[in-house]
């Protein structure tokens, strides 16, 4: 995916993206790889390659588009429905969506997680063969 290869230009040295993995997973693996998505530098290294990303949503269709978001929207209502508080995503904050909200140490969350992922199973995604 080019917005992966712009971030490893950048000196980050990200995963592969796994388009089945949910937000808490991608995250996981982001910050396994030894990524604070909440450092500054990084946050700067990210802002530079968004327009990749902007480039790539400019070539769906809306249908897609809202099919995206709309997976988003049921994961967070899915979590909400087991007793978290996860706001529904704000898709102008980039790689988080939830605002800080997703805590994957937290056991619950863990658990709700592995239950609302499943959203995402037959979910479109519109980066996949970007």
């Amino acid at each position: 995916m080019a917005f992966t290869g712009c971030l490893r230009d950048q000196g980050l040295d990200i995963p592969d993206p796994d388009f089945t993995a949910s937000p808490v997973e991608a995250r996981k693996s982001v910050e396994a790889a030894g990524i604070d998505l909440d450092d500054p530098a990084v946050q700067e290294k990210i802002d530079a390659c968004r327009p990749i990303l902007l480039g790539i949503l400019q070539t769906l269709s809306p249908e897609q588009i809202q099919g995206y978001r709309e997976s988003f929207v049921a994961y967070a209502q899915c979590m909400r429905s087991s007793g978290l508080d996860v706001p529904d995503p704000d898709f102008t904050q980039g790689l988080d969506l939830f605002g800080g909200a997703i805590d994957p140490d937290d056991p619950a969350f863990a658990e709700a997680d592995a239950e609302c992922r499943k959203v995402f199973d037959d979910a479109p995604n519109p980066f996949e063969g970007s």
